[in-house]
């Protein structure tokens, strides 16, 4: 196949670029830093320029006439104004979709969604399960898969995957979490974080996913959750991180919802971006996000990593990086 990876020096875009690679596939690999890539080691052709509108247009122009598909990873999961995510998720792939159907007649174009635009769930869900997002983020994933729908030509495939919390090699996002069972002092969101609830799916799980459903001819705007553990405490996480990293003894310590929101107003008037917004306590009050992958399963995907493998993996390479 021909393939264009948006976000390719991404935490999952580069680990798809690495794997198509490998597999024999020609990536063309969107880049608005042509130098991270080259530092990624990243393979495959490059296509500097990024998701506005302008951009679009003039580098949509640079791709082979006859590509198979698209996989859309690039997107922004942390912000500090709801517009930015409605620029970045939603109309950034309304825009994309609207350029690439003027050149493309017959297309696969698979969006890599999140369970954010599904919302939490006390119970496994799966993807008849009806859509209630409790985030800015969540509404933007949710709003990008409604442009998918409704602008996608009838003649294109169309794939709409939802990742639960994803965890693996590269991955900035857990490596806090790594941090703080190092420092052996654990805070989280409410009196009964310890006992939250999750489904896990490891990074190359999913990679392996994403391109079983790129190779298929499935009927337009299938989703699909892909999970390598279904459930998983925090607790449990924590436990297991601690034992690959030697922590003998972690200390917990509980953060009152109502304090959370008060520092997240006052980090809101620092001129720089932190992770903790008030829009990603919306998703941190949750008591569980648990997603079921029955449906990609019956594609014939077996997830190939459990929890420990997953965690010592990511371990591994934080350590390799020196990051923790």
């Amino acid at each position: 196949m021909k393939v264009l990876i948006t976000g390719a020096t991404g935490f999952v875009g580069s680990h798809l670029c690495d794997k198509l690679s490998e597999q024999g596939h020609e990536v063309y690999a969107l880049v608005r830093n042509e130098q991270k890539a080259l530092n990624l080691e990243l393979p495959g052709k490059y296509i500097t320029g990024n998701l506005d509108e302008e951009s679009i247009s003039s580098w949509v122009k640079k791709l082979p006439s006859d590509l198979d598909c698209v996989i859309h990873t690039a997107g922004v999961v942390s912000a500090k104004h709801s517009l930015t995510f409605a620029k970045t998720n939603q109309l950034a792939t309304q825009d994309l979709i609207n350029e690439l159907s003027k050149r493309y007649e017959k297309l696969h174009f698979l969006l890599i969604s999140s369970q954010a635009a599904a919302g939490p769930s006390q119970s496994p869900i799966d993807e008849a399960h009806e859509c209630n997002p409790v985030s800015a983020y969540g509404h933007s994933k949710l709003a990008a898969e409604q442009a998918l729908k409704e602008l996608a030509p009838e003649s294109w495939n169309s794939t709409i995957i939802r990742p639960p919390m994803v965890i693996g090699p590269r991955d900035s996002a857990v490596l806090d979490v790594f941090k703080m069972v190092k420092s052996r002092f654990v805070t989280g969101p409410g009196l009964g974080f310890r006992s939250k609830r999750y489904s896990v799916v490891n990074v190359f799980d999913l990679v392996d996913a994403i391109i079983l459903c790129a190779k298929q001819q499935s009927p337009k705007n299938e989703v699909y959750y892909v999970t390598s553990v279904d459930e998983v405490t925090f607790e449990e996480l924590i436990n297991t991180i601690s034992s690959t990293l030697g922590v003998k003894k972690v200390f917990f310590m509980s953060i009152p919802i109502w304090i959370l929101r008060i520092v997240a107003g006052a980090l809101y008037t620092l001129p720089i971006h932190l992770p903790l917004t008030r829009d990603k306590i919306n998703e941190l009050e949750a008591h569980a996000w648990l997603c079921k992958s029955e449906k990609i399963k019956a594609l014939g995907h077996i997830p190939q990593h459990d929890l420990r493998s997953t965690i010592e993996m990511t371990a591994k390479d934080y350590q390799g990086r020196n990051w923790l």
